[in-house]
């Protein structure tokens, strides 16, 4: 009888052990999930941002990241995330992108994307790009998932054509 009793305290006691593992994954799964919604809610939606310089634009805030969906550039722009298109000299997204960026000398990108870049002399992402890159240098610091073509091409790893 000792022995069946000991034998199902051992089972309760792993059962709840087990079961509070999985329930701490799950609060930690649940505040990770939070954590992300909460940095999209740290962007300040507007729509349009045209720039002289990034700092000299219409398409800033003082207190919260940016996400624009249209920016025109007459030198260069910056924004933190863009989800349309840009056209300028030099285009600068700080977080995320998605759309067609047209730039006569160059693209930088320092977070994922996801679409078109097209520029004179350089595109460039830190992360993982899934589109088509079009110029004399492409580089990419992630993975492409796509298609690059330029004089010199360089990403960590590419699933499609160079």
């Amino acid at each position: 009888m000792k022995k069946r009793n000991l034998l199902l305290s051992i089972f309760l006691i792993l059962i709840f052990t087990y079961s509070f593992g999985k329930v701490e994954k799950k609060k930690k799964e649940i505040k990770k999930v939070k954590q992300e919604q909460t940095k999209v809610e740290n962007y300040e939606y507007i729509p349009f941002n045209f720039s002289l310089l990034p700092g000299v634009s219409t398409g800033e805030s003082e207190d919260k990241k940016t996400h624009n969906t249209i920016q025109a550039n007459l030198l260069a722009g910056y924004s933190h995330k863009l989800t349309g298109g840009a056209i300028g000299i030099f285009n600068i997204v700080g977080d995320e992108f998605h759309g067609i960026n047209f730039a006569a000398i160059g693209n930088y990108i320092n977070g994922p994307g996801y679409g078109f870049m097209i520029s004179g002399i350089l595109n460039y992402n830190k992360k993982v790009f899934k589109g088509a890159q079009f110029s004399i240098i492409n580089i990419s610091k992630g993975n492409v998932i796509g298609y690059q073509q330029a004089i010199l091409n360089y990403a960590k790893d590419v699933d499609g054509m160079q």
